[in-house]
């Protein structure tokens, strides 16, 4: 025999509009919050490694008993960064699905020739100019890319938004 509803059942409950403009809230301030936190951390290593860079390219702080070179600096430099990915896997922050494919391994190895060829080029830039040339550089490569993009890919040029925030690159 069924039994009657009482007054004390669960029923589903629409969520209220304040509440889900709360989530949404939530969520857009803990993007923001990873955002700034990974531009951050992003800026803090590639400043670094500019750094360090440039130490192992200038002739003038060498001593004979202390010579930091370009090719040990870089393996130093990606073997940290190797090393720091397995912590990520081995800790479960990140999961790195389905990389043992053939077509997945031929990518990145395609990328890391690309990523030391890069590497190679920054330490010859940098042991003929000073930073500040190679920071300079390094902040018009959005330029370049904005048009190669137009030219070879057939995207469309910048919005005015855009072209705005490119000729602020340009002008500083």
């Amino acid at each position: 025999m069924p039994s009657e509803p009482t007054g004390d059942s669960t029923e589903s409950v629409q969520p209220q509009p304040d509440d889900a403009m709360s989530r949404k809230s939530e969520r857009v301030s803990s993007l923001r919050t990873n955002v700034v936190f990974g531009v951050g951390f992003y800026a803090a290593c590639s400043s670094s490694m500019l750094f360090f860079n440039k130490l192992s390219v200038t002739d003038e702080v060498h001593t004979q008993e202390f010579k930091l070179l370009p090719g040990p600096i870089s393996c130093i430099q990606l073997a940290f960064a190797n090393v720091f990915c397995l912590f990520l896997w081995a800790s479960g922050i990140e999961r790195f699905e389905d990389v043992l494919n053939p077509l997945t391994l031929k990518m990145y190895f395609i990328y890391c020739i690309l990523f030391v060829g890069s590497v190679y080029a920054s330490m010859k830039a940098l042991s003929g100019s000073n930073m500040e040339t190679q920071i300079v550089f390094r902040s018009a490569t959005p330029l370049a890319v904005a048009g190669l993009e137009c030219m070879f890919l057939g995207r469309e040029l910048p919005s005015r938004k855009s072209a705005a925030a490119l000729a602020g690159i340009l002008l500083s």
